[in-house]
């Protein structure tokens, strides 16, 4: 029989218990958890929708929040510049269901995967001047995109970029790093080393929720009309696999209640094309059954199937759409199979078994499945 031990790591787990109203060893899992601010540890306890920060305490948000409203007002186009994974899908879709509140002129892309790789580029730049787009918003993506957003300022196209990834950085002779920032009319990421927000561990589509926050707040907008965008933030912040802890607990708590009671056609139809129909919808749901449907689309189809399967409003269609991204996973499943087998093979019967670092060549694997065979390998 294995014995299991608690860490005993400082803290007044006394104080905690009686503050949190739950026992003192709850309290020290937490702490041993590096959940240590009573804060923290109450928002992990207690998550709800009043423990949400102030949007405007992230660097840049006002600028965001002025020249959205402004281009709003003017009856400018905007497009949404997103990424093809289940954040991206789900911060687009936070940003064009939140902003279409205000009959913006609003569209989206989405790079192809093979052909563009990741992030907004110079082509999805050079076809927003040629659509005459006055403004482009990224999401879950731009941090790092240099050289595509110097251009679409030197197309004279205002852009925002909406990130949560790491910033790119230099080392100077002392070794110490110099931060890189696009130069883009306003960037927003909580992970900018000049920002203050207080939690810095949202997913793309999170940083998207606190920008239409911010914007609702300033046009004075029900904020329960912001919280029904949770159902798309809940999916993108459990299939990004960050913490679920501060504002990503209370996000997925609340996102899943709507979820569970949904009435968007496309995930009505998802739920019953993967088998969940009737059953209760949860982080592994989301994480295991859902999410991957969505990221097949970006994988093996067309990304933008996969939003247009939350937008539509037609049953036939989002049925379809949903059937489609079924099909496709459980396509990107044998597909999976079938190579890690051939990898596994071309290790165990020639000398790459020896060496200390696997390097395995397999030409019949699909470019897209690549990194899920290199995780089962290792």
């Amino acid at each position: 029989m294995e014995r299991w031990f608690v860490k005993n790591i400082k803290a007044d787990l006394n104080f905690l218990s009686k503050r949190l109203g739950i026992n003192k060893f709850l309290c020290k899992l937490m702490v041993n958890r590096n959940l240590k601010d009573y804060k923290l540890m109450d928002s992990f306890i207690n998550p709800s929708l009043d423990k949400l920060h102030n949007p405007m305490l992230m660097k840049d948000m006002d600028l965001g929040v002025k020249i959205i409203i402004d281009s709003i007002n003017k009856n400018e186009k905007i497009r949404i510049s997103g990424d093809y994974d289940q954040d991206g899908n789900s911060a687009i879709l936070t940003l064009y269901n939140g902003l279409k509140k205000f009959n913006a002129s609003l569209d989206y892309v989405i790079p192809h995967r093979i052909r563009d790789g990741y992030g907004i580029n110079e082509r999805i730049v050079r076809e927003a001047k040629e659509d005459n787009v006055d403004l482009i918003i990224t999401c879950d993506n731009g941090i790092s995109a240099f050289e595509a957003i110097k251009l679409a300022k030197e197309l004279d196209i205002k852009i925002i970029v909406t990130d949560h990834h790491d910033l790119a950085y230099i080392e100077n002779e002392d070794g110490i790093k110099e931060y890189l920032l696009p130069e883009a009319d306003a960037v927003i990421n909580p992970k900018r080393e000049d920002c203050k927000y207080p939690f810095k561990e949202l997913c793309g589509a999170g940083v998207a929720f606190k920008l239409i926050q911010a914007i609702y707040s300033e046009m004075n907008v029900d904020m329960e009309e912001a919280y029904k965008l949770l159902e798309f933030v809940a999916m993108g912040t459990v299939c990004d696999v960050v913490d679920l802890i501060d504002e990503n607990r209370i996000i997925v708590k609340e996102g899943l209640k709507r979820i569970n009671n949904t009435d968007n056609l496309g995930l009505k139809s998802l739920i019953e094309a993967t088998g969940l129909e009737g059953k209760t919808i949860n982080t592994y749901s989301l994480g295991f059954i859902i999410g991957p449907c969505i990221n097949a689309s970006g994988r093996l189809g067309n990304a933008e199937m996969a939003v247009e399967l939350f937008l539509t409003e037609n049953v036939e269609k989002a049925k379809k759409y949903a059937n489609r991204l079924h099909s496709l996973n459980e396509e990107r499943k044998l597909m999976t199979e079938e190579g890690f087998n051939k990898v596994i093979e071309k290790v165990e019967t020639t000398d790459l078994k020896r060496d200390n670092v696997l390097v395995v060549y397999e030409s019949s694997i699909h470019e897209s499945i690549a990194g899920i065979i290199a995780g089962r390998v290792k």
